[in-house]
Parts: structure tokens; C-alpha cells; sequence
């Protein structure tokens, strides 16, 4: 008769995965409340080890010409929160 052996391998997974999961739904929605100028979007995490984050785009500027700007980056996401 064949012994089952119980692997904690799989719920340490599961609760990696859940975990994870919950920091990329905690930064999507930062990122939906982000209200400063220029676009937010979500970049995902480059590999299993990665981490998710986002970028702001700004507009464009000629850089053969003077140019000042100040910009607003209110609720921009804590990257330290993940």
C-alpha cells in the first residue's frame, strides 16, 4: 500500500500566488486613482521574480529649443507599498 505524503509545497504556492496577486490589484488601482498630469499605465512584472509597476508619461518637448514646465504627480503609487 502506497503512503500519501502531504508536500507543503503547494499551499506555500497558493499563498505566494494570492499574495502577489493582491499587490498587482493594489497598484491597479492606485494607478486608476492617480489624478497628476501626464499618463499613467501598468507595466507588469518582467519575470516570476519581478515586480509590477508603472510608468507616467509626459508630453514631448523639442530639445533644441528653451523649455520649462512643472508637473503634478498627485497620487502617484508608493512603489514601497507592494
Amino acid at each position: 500500500m502506497l503512503k500519501k505524503i502531504h508536500s507543503p509545497k503547494v499551499p506555500i504556492l497558493l499563498l505566494m500566488t494570492l499574495v502577489l496577486c493582491g499587490c498587482d490589484y493594489q497598484l491597479k488601482r492606485a494607478i486608476e486613482a492617480y489624478q497628476g498630469d501626464g499618463v499613467i499605465r501598468y507595466l507588469e512584472k518582467p519575470g516570476f521574480l519581478g515586480r509590477s509597476g508603472c510608468d507616467v508619461r509626459m508630453p514631448s518637448f523639442d530639445l533644441s529649443q528653451p523649455f520649462y514646465a512643472e508637473y503634478d504627480l498627485s497620487g502617484l503609487p508608493d512603489a514601497n507599498a507592494q
